[in-house]
């Protein structure tokens, strides 16, 4: 019985300690993507459109959720709201491997992303809200399909650099 309590009491201590305490109030992120029908370009290459939807907003979902909770403190909330969304580079045959269409980035070509974010202290209080659209352009001729492991690289550029916005304000 004495060996139950003394256990116990470990586990409360333990519990209550700042490292657990830090990993409970770690910051909560929400990502919802708002009528993605009416983006201007989130066209599917090689798969059927609503699988390729899938990927593409799980992907660009977890990072914004990894990227944000780099820079917010334990507690805070963070909302976001995707508005519009044009991926980088254009859908075209590519005849010389397959024939199948494929999103083929050439030159300087546009990249956006929409964003709107709510951002709340620990109590509720509104710390930041704000609509924003970012825009870049590519630098390099590459199929995103060829970028092993770095699936929606130009996108991804876009998010790192609204993230930074949030610890600005």
């Amino acid at each position: 019985m004495k060996n139950v309590i003394q256990l116990c009491i470990c586990l409360l201590l333990i519990g209550s300690s700042p490292a657990f305490a830090a990993e409970r109030e770690a910051p909560v992120i929400s990502v919802d993507w708002e009528n993605p029908r009416q983006y201007v370009d989130i066209r599917a290459s090689l798969e059927p459109q609503p699988v390729f939807e899938e990927q593409l907003f799980e992907a660009l979902g977890e990072f914004i959720e990894q990227e944000s909770a780099r820079v917010l403190e334990a507690g805070q909330e963070l909302k976001v709201v995707i508005h519009n969304l044009d991926l980088a580079g254009q859908i075209e045959m590519n005849v010389i491997n397959s024939g199948e269409d494929s999103r083929v980035v050439r030159g300087r070509e546009l990249v956006m992303i929409e964003i709107e974010h709510t951002l709340l202290d620990s109590s509720g209080q509104v710390i930041s809200e704000k609509r924003e659209k970012f825009s870049g352009t590519t630098s390099r001729v590459l199929q995103s399909t060829l970028m092993q492991g770095r699936s929606f690289h130009w996108e991804k550029e876009l998010i790192r650099d609204w993230v930074r916005t949030l610890t600005e304000e």
